[in-house]
């Protein structure tokens, strides 16, 4: 039989090491950037092995830093920043090794790519925008890159982007076909700064979640006190948003605050290292006055007294009940944006009903007591904490009770304790103080409450406490009946 000689390799294909090579040699020894950068978009070609994305992380990594911070070419068309997309590109396959994602400077050139991107709000690609997500979704959650991203204010910017607006449904941009959204890979939201809020959500929640579990390795990298002011900065933005519109982002913006809430906390329950971490003494103002605690209570204010979902009041319960533990209970006494219930038009003196719009107009000219916070969340917690006993006991308790029932019984028990230290107070009339003369003892929690508040308060606590009793002899009818069934 003939012999047939096997097919020869064109002499115009190297192997692909020697591609690597050549990439790896232009990001090293390039004499120009544009040299770099033709070494840059090839190896993103031609590399998808870990050991090829190492050798060209050492190789490309110092250019990739200062090719997220170039202006984008004269002759760009459509937007974007060509420099910025292949160097995001680059490092969205670099966080996808998990021996490059835990490096410190990895890291933190991701979180400067992310900020790059953050920083140009709407005039980021749609492939910008995912690369900056997939990036920061991995750095936030290692304890250098969340470092870092407080370092450089990320934390902030994200928060920014949460509490903007939705674009309207008219301007959003036609769907692609199917094709070429398959291509293009999962779809980012945009908003009014770039990248969507519920992408921006997510983001924070992700970083929230992370300093819960970071433990001692984040502290080392970044102090308590910077990370625990970054978390509240971005709180207070995200209260401002829910107070100033409802849309349906509400559940994504109030998870992240939960998120972060129970973060900030988190930095004040491992260990106090530096000042200002402490809660705030009960001693102080009434309201501090801080935006932190006017936002908030602006925030969860307004939410909890519109009709909203199950899950969305629990959630804003719970951020209610963090709130008393991170900055002290008097956050709760302070202007409110609640609106004054409406009642029967009053009589003037002469008998006479008060006409509709002049009753609008003293009303709208009397301002909310300073406990109409407070007086709500105590009937909301009161109702809750029935909702929560209502299936129980039961053999296996569901996790969103689980997860509510303590912070609606701290409510209570915070509420009760603060009422019945101004009555003890108000009964004792004056204190002496030096055996001088007397001073004004103070009862700031019964003087914020109007009168029909303070009855609402007593009818809340009244329900709390059948509602317990019941429980409990529901219990105990319950171990009787299985004692019985035992003993037969």
């Amino acid at each position: 039989k003939p012999r047939v000689p096997a097919p020869a390799m064109p002499e115009s294909a190297p192997p692909p090491t020697a591609k690597l090579d050549h990439c790896c040699g232009l990001l090293e020894r390039g004499k120009s950037d544009e040299e770099r950068f033709v070494g840059l978009l090839l190896a993103s070609k031609i590399v998808a092995a870990p050991a090829g994305l190492r050798r060209v992380c050492d190789a490309a990594l110092a250019f990739l830093a200062r090719l997220v911070q170039s202006p984008p070419p004269p002759d760009t068309v459509g937007g974007g920043n060509p420099y910025r997309a292949l160097a995001l590109s680059v490092l969205a396959s670099f966080v996808t090794d998990d021996e490059l994602r835990s490096r410190a400077d990895v890291l933190a050139c991701a979180v400067a790519a992310g900020a790059a991107v953050l920083g140009a709000g709407a005039e980021a690609t749609d492939d910008e925008l995912r690369d900056c997500a997939s990036v920061l979704g991995v750095a936030l959650c290692q304890p250098a890159g969340l470092a870092e991203a407080v370092r450089v204010q990320v934390i902030s910017s994200l928060a920014a982007a949460a509490a903007s607006p939705l674009p309207p449904a008219s301007d959003a941009a036609p769907s692609a076909a199917p094709e070429a959204a398959q291509e293009a890979g999962p779809a980012v939201s945009r908003g009014e700064r770039g990248l969507g809020v519920e992408a921006a959500c997510a983001l924070l929640g992700g970083a929230g979640g992370h300093v819960l579990a970071g433990g001692e390795p984040l502290f080392q990298a970044a102090s308590r006190a910077a990370v625990r002011s970054s978390l509240l900065s971005a709180t207070a933005l995200l209260g401002k948003a829910l107070a100033e519109r409802r849309d349906v982002a509400t559940p994504a913006r109030l998870g992240a605050l939960v998120a972060l809430l129970r973060a900030a906390e988190a930095c004040d329950a491992e260990a106090c290292d530096g000042p200002g971490l402490s809660q705030p003494p009960d001693s102080g103002p009434r309201d501090s006055g801080s935006p932190l605690s006017s936002s908030l209570r602006c925030g969860l204010g307004s939410l909890l007294a519109s009709k909203v979902a199950p899950a969305v009041r629990a959630d804003a319960l719970v951020a209610a009940s963090v709130c008393c533990r991170l900055l002290g209970p008097r956050w709760l006494l302070g202007p409110s944006p609640l609106r004054r219930p409406t009642g029967p038009p009053p009589r003037a003196a002469s008998g006479e009903s008060i006409a509709p719009t002049q009753d609008a107009e003293r009303r709208a000219a009397t301002p909310v007591g300073e406990g109409a916070l407070l007086a709500l969340l105590l009937q909301l917690s009161s109702v809750e904490f029935a909702m929560c006993l209502y299936d129980q006991p039961a053999d296996a308790v569901p996790p969103a009770v689980s997860a509510l029932l303590p912070e609606v019984c701290s409510l209570l028990e915070e509420a009760l304790f603060r009422l019945h230290a101004d009555a003890d107070d108000s009964e004792g009339g004056e204190a002496e103080e030096g055996g001088g003369g007397g001073a004004s003892l103070r009862t700031c929690w019964l003087d914020a409450l109007t009168d029909d508040e303070l009855l609402s308060a007593q009818r809340a606590f009244h329900a709390a406490a059948k509602t317990a009793l019941d429980y409990v002899e529901a219990v105990a009818a319950e171990a009787a009946t299985e004692a019985a069934e035992a003993a037969a």
